[in-house]
């Protein structure tokens, strides 16, 4: 025997939608290279690489990082590393931990204002 109950008149909110959390960014339609193209302009503002105009710094600092960095902490593949054209976030640490593998001080100092520009970048998100 089916039972039926009257319908109550209390309104009933919306449930929260799931995909609201996967949202991370301000502005969602964005391209790749759209957000790319604005972290380059954080990250690298006034040179090519951040670093000094000079390619040499960027090739010692990659190399540095691969070299000393990366055979204790192997979070890149480095077979799929497309180096220049990789994503100005990825670069920019790179960078970062490679110059802090040198003894010059201005290196060093270069590759801690990366680093406050690369959290500064994080925050936006």
């Amino acid at each position: 025997m089916a039972t039926s109950y009257p319908t109550s008149n209390i309104p009933m909110p919306a449930p929260p939608d799931p995909m609201s959390s996967y949202m991370m960014f301000p502005n969602p339609l964005k391209t790749v290279q759209q957000r790319d193209e604005e972290e380059r302009v954080i990250l690298f503002p006034e040179q090519s690489f951040g670093m000094g105009t000079d390619t040499y710094q960027y090739a010692q600092y990659l190399d540095n990082y691969w070299r000393l960095f990366h055979p204790s902490f192997p979070i890149i593949h480095k077979p799929t590393f497309r180096g220049a054209t990789e994503s100005p976030m990825l670069k920019a640490a790179i960078l970062a931990i490679g110059a802090q593998y040198t003894d010059d001080a201005a290196a060093k100092a270069k590759s801690r204002s990366l680093y406050d520009r690369c959290l500064k970048l994080l925050d936006q998100v």
